[in-house]
């Protein structure tokens, strides 16, 4: 029998982390992956194909109840809201939840089996009536032509590829790219039977309107690459994405620094996870609040090829060491006669924030200089922008990821704008750019 394929998406690290160290004990659930936020989830669901998903409600840029209302028209998946309150109990059921589960007041051992015991029945029955077509909405009933619904997805997941292009170009594209991306109404009503026949008005209708996108998305694209350096319309300079005349630096003596809050702990772990043993030491200040930063580390140390540790103050940077700054510490890199190491220390919050991503970049920029490699990524907010640009000007090689790949634009937004940031890339870029300036 197959796994069923469990998605967990909740604004909490710590919830994430402990319910699905329960649900793991349930042998027919597989969980594919662990989402802090929508933008998070989406792409999960495209790259997991989940049978079930838990939701939260709480959660930053889109609530879980738009979330549901957005997603499940395109994409249907059989989703079981996890909520802290019932207040919006009705509608998540409206939205399209199968089912509502309360989480436990209390967290002890008791509570959360209990919770999680309750949770895999109602995973369990979830999975089970989700496998009729009929449950799922007509525009997503499986046709009888397999091809046509085979051309309707991949036009539909191109239309969904974010796509870099410049000023009124761009405009115009993401006009185009909206409008094909709404939920499509078709006009002729069948019943199950009609559904079923090869030349159905429905599959006409769906192979007509795959055909249409496709055409357009092709000509937007051809008439985007031949304007897309003729374009005379005055902008600002774009940002470099790959590295011009930065000299490389060897992995004996680099330092890599990555900063992040809101969307980040899904970024940061894009970017390390490919990291070799022997890559230079990581030095990482993601925003989160004290005990957080703990059990995001041990993730990190289960999926990375790296060691990944929570700060401890005096622990010495070697190569293969990540150090994840500990909540409400602001975690600093110092230099000895014996090498680098971090200090972690209780303090007050600056840029709004302990352990704050300026404090930790500026010590770098102190002790480690042109040695050093910088990257701000996705958050909300400007810390780590003066920190980026105080390493910049001591001759490190700073990074920033870009917009469209940022859950928020704040944090690399700001960096951007005071010219902290020496290359702009897509999150998917940036490991490779920081392995590739080391020797």
């Amino acid at each position: 029998m197959d796994r069923i394929k469990l998605l967990v998406v909740d604004n909490s690290i710590l919830f994430r982390e402990l319910i699905s160290r329960y649900i793991q004990q349930d042998d027919a659930i597989e969980i594919v992956g662990k989402a802090g936020d929508a933008y998070s989830a989406r792409d999960m669901i495209l790259q997991y194909e989940p049978d079930v998903m838990t939701l939260d409600l709480e959660m930053p840029r889109m609530d879980g109840i738009a979330f549901l209302k957005k997603l499940l028209p395109q994409y249907y998946i059989s989703t079981i809201v996890v909520s802290g309150s019932d207040y919006h109990k009705k509608e998540c059921f409206e939205a399209g939840a199968v089912e509502f589960l309360s989480k436990p007041v209390a967290r002890t051992n008791n509570d959360m089996a209990a919770f999680a015991k309750q949770l895999c029945a109602a995973i369990h029955k979830a999975y089970d009536q989700s496998k009729p077509a009929a449950a799922k909405p007509a525009a997503y009933t499986s046709p009888a032509s397999s091809k046509t619904a085979e051309a309707f997805q991949k036009v539909h997941e191109t239309l969904n590829k974010p796509i870099n292009v410049p000023n009124k170009a761009a405009e115009t594209f993401q006009k185009v790219h909206d409008t094909l991306n709404k939920p499509i109404d078709f006009q002729h009503k069948t019943n199950e039977t009609e559904q079923k026949q090869p030349n159905s008005p429905v599959l006409k209708q769906m192979s007509e309107v795959a055909a249409k996108a496709e055409k357009a998305v092709s000509e937007i694209a051809h008439g985007l690459k031949k304007t897309q350096f003729e374009n005379t319309e005055p902008a600002a300079p774009a940002a470099k994405t790959t590295v011009v005349n930065h000299p490389k630096l060897s992995k004996s003596e680099a330092l890599i620094a990555l900063g992040a809050s809101t969307g980040g702990t899904e970024a940061l772990e894009q970017v390390i996870r490919t990291f070799p043993e022997d890559t230079p030491p990581v030095v990482i200040v993601q925003h989160m609040p004290a005990g957080f930063t703990k059990l995001y580390s041990e993730r990190l140390n289960r999926t990375c090829k790296m060691e990944v540790k929570e700060a401890v103050d005096g622990e010495r940077l070697r190569r293969g060491l990540i150090i994840i700054g500990a909540g409400e510490h602001q975690l600093r890199v110092c230099r000895d006669s014996r090498g680098l190491y971090v200090s972690s220390k209780p303090g007050e919050k600056v840029s709004g924030h302990c352990p704050s991503v300026d404090v930790m970049f500026s010590s770098v920029a102190e002790v480690a200089g042109k040695y050093a490699i910088g990257a701000i990524l996705t958050g909300m907010g400007k810390d780590g922008a003066e920190g980026l640009l105080k390493m910049r000007k001591a001759g490190a090689f700073t990074i920033g990821q870009d917009k469209e790949t940022s859950v928020v634009y704040g944090m690399p937004m700001e960096a951007y704008k005071i010219g902290a940031v020496e290359v702009q890339a897509p999150l998917y870029k940036i490991a490779d750019i920081i392995l590739n300036n080391l020797i």
